[in-house]
């Protein structure tokens, strides 16, 4: 394509020009797009396995870790096609190499890692169910979790703080992008655990927690308490400060999307 129709692209959306983006990426994310469903299937399935007993259920969480890295650090491929010249003289327009970027980025990864994970044990428990003791071992440590972590939509918020930040670094960085976008991921999952952290100090000390939990034991006796309504009037009185945590995930989120957006769009002939 001459330069001159390089430098004066047609205004407006081009499907055209976004597949072309993508057909320029394919071959650094080939590899990506099939081994992380490959490895979310089996991480599931070792999982699933591990839970019929009540101490794989302990080692089960790990796997959890190994599988919330790859989705960190999934940006990170990017960089193996990371040639700013040629990039920047790809006949699109930043919001189509932006949309493919970020869709790729914080769309099309969880799906194929997080929610095959959850898809999975659903589709085993079909055909192979867990036994009753391991069952209610593993219905214990996610009400634990859930009482921690806030419910599945606070964590899912959260685990975009550090793939934002990846995506972000991978796109703005120049020099060592790959080795300083692994650093600036464990940073910012480092600050929201030590957040997290702090914010259950502050909510652990306030008075009108303290005051709902007596208010909700009151009269109850210890090995007559509900769990599950336990939990419930826990993760209750904790929602005002999931509330602010989820949407500080969600703002820093959507500060990072636009950011690396101005970023692509920076990089224009």
């Amino acid at each position: 394509m001459p330069t001159s129709d390089l430098i004066h692209l047609k205004p407006g959306f081009s499907w055209e020009r976004l597949s072309m983006v993508a057909r320029y990426y394919y071959p650094a994310l080939k590899a990506q797009i099939i081994l992380y469903p490959l490895v979310a299937i089996g991480l599931a399935v070792i999982q699933y396995a591990l839970s019929r007993h009540e101490v794989g259920v302990l080692f089960s969480g790990m796997l959890s870790t190994v599988l919330n890295f790859m989705i960190y650090l999934a940006p990170c491929i990017f960089v193996r096609r990371g040639d700013r010249f040629i990039e920047t003289l790809l006949p699109a327009t930043g919001v189509e190499k932006s949309l493919f970027i970020i869709s790729y980025c914080l769309i099309f990864i969880p799906l194929v890692t997080l929610g095959l994970d959850a898809a999975v044990p659903q589709l085993l428990s079909t055909v192979w169910p867990i036994p009753d003791d391991a069952a209610a071992f593993a219905t214990e440590l996610n009400r634990a979790k859930a009482v921690m972590g806030g419910g599945a939509w606070v964590q899912l918020a959260q685990e975009y703080i550090p793939l934002s930040t990846c995506m972000f670094c991978v796109m703005a960085l120049k020099h060592n992008r790959m080795t300083m976008s692994i650093v600036w991921t464990i940073v910012s999952l480092v600050s929201l655990t030590v957040a997290g952290g702090i914010l259950g100090i502050v909510v652990a000390v306030s008075e009108g927690f303290r005051e709902g939990m007596i208010d909700g034991m009151a009269g109850t006796a210890p090995a007559n308490i509900d769990g599950d309504a336990l939990a419930m009037h826990i993760i209750s009185q904790l929602k005002g400060y999931l509330y602010i945590l989820s949407g500080i995930s969600v703002a820093y989120t959507m500060l990072m999307t636009w950011l690396t957006y101005r970023k692509i769009s920076g990089i224009q002939l």
